[in-house]
């Protein structure tokens, strides 16, 4: 865009392509006030309906989708005050009909459904009193809804949220900062089910014809309410301390928590910079986990102690061209980890099924590192993370995490040739997710069914993901306008690769199901 030309009062974007389609228009309303409206829909089941046609058992009758629409108001109401509005919405949906059984669940038939919307409105207010003291704080309304079809069984979450949050930025001195607030939650969440009890164990499940249909109407009122203090000292010009401290109260399981943090950064030099971070976290179990119709009404939030230390480079020293780098290491443990339970309890005076319980553990530790290079034309980046990721409980001891992946690479570069040509690419590599071996099967002649025989929990891997992209973009430039025209392709070699098994009606055999083949994307975008 020509840097002479004056800014307009308003400002158009917008792309389209064979997979998605998006737009955002933003306007001055006047001196004071702007708004923006952006929105995107995908259409990318088309091509999926075309990847499975051969597919016999499985017919994709509604086509994968999903639209996400924003809003926003935001009004200058004087030098120090500022008002904004904002409106969030987006909607997921997947829709199959399996024409025939499914292979290792001779009951389940018919149409399978998941769709996933969520909306909020969110007024926020700032408010600067002086030099020293910032006022900020904002509401959140809103819903979240989950509805899932499985043939005649269902699950239906439906929860009405509120939020709020105000923060008070204090400056005490040149070297003392603090930031104290509160978040709070508040929202109604109701279930509807009619699911079997399953008992699943290393990602295989028994059969739902086997298992015990549960219909139940659960509501459940949760209210998370914290308060948080931050401090950041400049104790030195190359020392940041940032000490911090979290209070958290939830009422579903009726918690206080105390949760110290603690970050601190050291500048080496103008261009190397070392940072450190600590912290204890505690996450509130989910609604249905806590309830007393299909969980465990004595369930306890898992906390987690996150440690993280990086080192930063930057050797280009104030230029353009260069490299800079990072590298660092982390590790996490977990405890009170929520897991299934095929025990029993007695509670209220009966002696029922325990569903869940908090005897879960586990840690990840690893390294992750960055190298950035950008030289005239040239620019590349190269990221890779080596990490694992464990648990460990009474029954299976200590095994890998059913999303633990060794390997992380992702390498990505671009060349920009005259003439506002661009060609760019991706390549990544991920270790394959752990799965639990079935050796065998137990046939069930009351539910006409197999029951897996499974081996050792977590101890063979999927096949690793590999994938390279690319993407070619030529820009036309204007005083006023920016016109891109792109191709880009997902897969160009078109790897097969591996998201998980899927085994036969008893068990004797298995086969990988393979993830999307290559798919192009060819469009166009426009600034104006």
């Amino acid at each position: 865009r020509n840097p002479e030309v004056k800014e307009r009062p308003s400002k158009w974007l917008f792309y389209l392509d064979n997979l998605s389609a998006g737009a955002l228009y933003e306007s001055k309303i006047d001196d004071q006030s702007s708004y923006l409206v952006s929105g995107r829909y995908s259409y990318v089941g088309f091509f999926l309906k075309n990847a499975l046609k051969d597919n016999e058992a499985l017919n994709l009758t509604v086509a994968p989708e999903f639209m996400d629409i924003t809003s926003i108001y935001h009004r200058q109401i004087n030098e120090s005050e500022e008002f904004k509005l904002s409106l969030l919405g987006s909607r997921d949906k997947l829709a199959f009909v399996f024409s025939e059984p499914v292979k290792q669940e001779p009951s389940l038939r018919g149409t399978f459904s998941n769709e996933v919307q969520f909306f909020r409105i969110v007024p926020a207010w700032k408010k600067t009193l002086d030099a020293n003291n910032k006022l900020s704080a904002s509401v959140a309304i809103g819903i979240d809804q989950l509805h899932v079809d499985i043939g005649s069984r269902f699950f239906d979450l439906k929860s009405d949220v509120l939020t709020t949050r105000a923060e008070w930025d204090r400056r005490l001195n040149d070297v003392w900062t603090i930031q104290t607030g509160m978040d709070n939650q508040f929202s109604v969440a109701k279930v509807k089910l009619k699911l079997p009890l399953q008992r699943t164990s290393g990602g295989i499940s028994n059969p739902i014809s086997a298992g015990q249909t549960v219909d139940a109407d659960v509501k459940a009122e949760l209210v998370n309410l914290g308060f948080y203090l931050r401090n950041e000292i400049q104790m030195s010009p190359k020392l940041k301390f940032v000490p911090g401290l979290r209070l958290d109260r939830f009422s579903q399981t009726k918690e206080l928590f105390f949760l110290p943090r603690i970050a601190w950064n050291y500048s080496l030099s103008d261009y190397d910079l070392i940072k450190f971070g600590y912290g204890i976290y505690a996450q509130n179990p989910e609604p249905q986990e806590a309830s007393s119709e299909v969980g465990n009404p004595e369930i306890k939030s898992p906390e987690a102690t996150h440690v993280a230390l990086t080192y930063e480079k930057d050797f280009r020293e104030g230029n353009v061209n260069g490299w800079t780098t990072s590298v660092g290491g982390f590790f996490r443990d977990f405890n009170k980890l929520i897991i299934q339970s095929s025990g029993q309890v007695v509670r209220d005076g009966k002696t029922v099924f325990e569903i869940y319980n908090n005897k879960g553990k586990g840690k990840a530790y690893g390294i992750e590192s960055m190298l950035k290079y950008k030289m005239d034309q040239w620019s590349g980046q190269v990221s890779y993370t080596l990490s694992r990721s464990r648990r460990i409980d009474a029954i299976n001891g200590e095994y890998d995490f059913e999303y633990d992946q060794t390997h992380n690479l992702n390498l990505i570069g671009g060349y920009e040739f005259g003439g506002y040509w661009k060609v760019s690419s991706r390549y990544r590599y991920v270790t394959g997710n752990p799965e639990t071996p079935v050796v065998g099967s137990i046939y069930d002649a009351d539910n006409e069914t197999y029951f897996p025989v499974r081996g050792p929990i977590y101890s063979s891997r999927n096949n690793p993901f590999s994938q390279l992209d690319l993407r070619i973009d030529k820009k036309i430039i204007s005083d006023q306008e920016i016109w891109t025209f792109y191709i880009d392709i997902q897969n160009v070699l078109n790897t097969k690769n591996s998201e998980g098994v899927q085994y036969s009606y008893d068990y004797s055999t298995k086969q990988n199901v393979e993830g999307v083949p290559v798919i192009p994307a060819i469009g166009v975008r426009g600034e104006f």
